[in-house]
């Protein structure tokens, strides 16, 4: 969560939310996308890939780092394409 926060971003925990529900609301720049934190060999659990097959929302799934750097730039781009005039 802190990681996202010191790239620009804004992140709300819902991690207690449960029923496959990710663990972070993830936003900048006017986008926002759902984000899994998985231990780095952790599974996805039942609830959790039928969220993110029925989900209309971006979902990413963090393990580390470089996925957190990779997640941020993904947001960046698809948040500036969106970006209203």
């Amino acid at each position: 969560m802190g990681t996202f926060e010191k790239m620009g971003c804004s992140v709300v925990n819902l991690s207690r939310c449960g029923t496959g529900i990710p663990d972070l609301a993830v936003s900048i720049h006017l986008f926002t996308a759902l984000v899994e934190v998985k231990a780095e060999k952790g599974m996805l659990t039942p609830d959790q890939i039928r969220f993110h097959r029925e989900s209309k929302a971006t979902i990413y799934v963090a393990r580390n780092l470089d996925d957190v750097v990779e997640i941020v730039g993904k947001l960046k781009k698809l948040a500036f394409a969106r970006t209203p005039e």
